[in-house]
């Protein structure tokens, strides 16, 4: 027996765990409580158009770890009806897909009633994907779909109801929507890239997606806006400045409100809108913070210091010739 490879996925304990672990997960998802479980052919299955632009990332993984462990939690198709040859698959298209990679000819499934009904085959959809990791493509998806189905329905798909079928608030649903519609590219690869959060990009949507591109572009290339692991970080107040920068055309001035030239250009030199303004005073922020930090024997070399800066004020002072 010594050396010999046991294939895990004929293991008798494998199957009871795996027998076990599909019944735990059948009396955890509420209307999958009563239903059948059984093993399927993968042919026999066709996708859901509620699935058509969710992200498939997890194929391989999913397939490496059927191999590890012989588990598959089963998916959710609806039983075969009117003369159906075929399952309507609910949940699982990435599982699927890992089991048809491996070669496997069959799939555990929960099979459930049909129904011809688009908002509760949406709800089907929805509640068999409660415990997928979600990210904002996962959320544009729902909301898309959840509209279409509504609309199908011949409801109007406003937004309490879309945001009722999606289980998020009406404003998650608007954020998720302004994304989707009015960033810019650029801003959503930031998001993307976790270099930004969503609630930031989303107000930079205020802008025009012109603007939007140049902020993206500043924000990479300013090291000042960058912590040590190359993630923008700024503040609330420093992101609102740049805003007001890169508003530009995007203002909509009255006639008789219209500044004349010369403001117009103060307005644009002015050192308080200026990206240089922004450096120098996050830079100030930073040596105050590492100032009230210092401990008390540090004193003398902070009073020091302040002296030293108040000379060079002082000496710029008189060579600018500024009051």
């Amino acid at each position: 027996m010594a050396g010999k490879k046991i294939n895990i996925t004929e293991s008798a304990f494998m199957k009871k765990a795996s027998m076990r672990a599909q019944k735990e997960h059948a009396e955890a998802t509420g209307f999958l409580k009563n239903n059948t479980i059984a093993d399927i052919n993968v042919n026999d299955v066709k996708p859901s158009p509620y699935n058509q632009d969710m992200p498939m990332n997890d194929v391989e993984r999913y397939a490496r770890e059927i191999k590890e462990t012989g588990y598959i939690e089963p998916i959710v198709v609806y039983k075969k009806h009117d003369g159906e040859t075929t399952y309507d698959l609910v949940s699982g298209h990435q599982r699927l897909a890992a089991v048809k990679l491996n070669g496997q000819s069959t799939i555990p499934a929960h099979l459930i009633d049909y129904t011809d009904d688009p908002v509760e085959q949406f709800k089907h959809h929805h509640l068999a994907n409660e415990s997928r990791e979600k990210d904002v493509f996962y959320y544009l998806n729902e909301i898309k779909q959840a509209e279409t189905a509504l609309t199908n329905k011949g409801l109007e798909p406003e937004i309490g109801k879309v945001a009722e079928l999606c289980s998020i608030d009406r404003r998650t649903v608007w954020m998720y929507k302004t994304y989707d519609t009015k960033v810019s590219p650029s801003m959503k690869e930031l998001h993307i890239q976790q270099l930004l959060g969503l609630s930031t990009v989303i107000k930079a949507a205020s802008l025009p997606i012109e603007s939007q591109e140049a902020l993206a572009e500043f924000l990479k290339t300013n090291p000042e806006y960058q912590d040590e692991d190359g993630k923008i970080t700024i503040s609330r107040n420093d992101f609102g400045e740049l805003l007001k920068m890169f508003k530009g055309g995007d203002l909509t001035i009255k006639s008789e409100d219209k500044p004349s030239e010369e403001d117009a250009s103060e307005k644009q030199t002015s050192p308080k809108t200026s990206p240089f303004h922004l450096k120098m005073r996050r830079s100030a922020k930073s040596y105050l913070s590492k100032l009230m930090e210092a401990t008390e024997n540090d004193r003398d070399v902070i009073i020091e210091q302040v002296e030293t800066l108040e000379k060079t004020i002082r000496e710029l002072k008189e060579k600018f010739h500024i009051d």
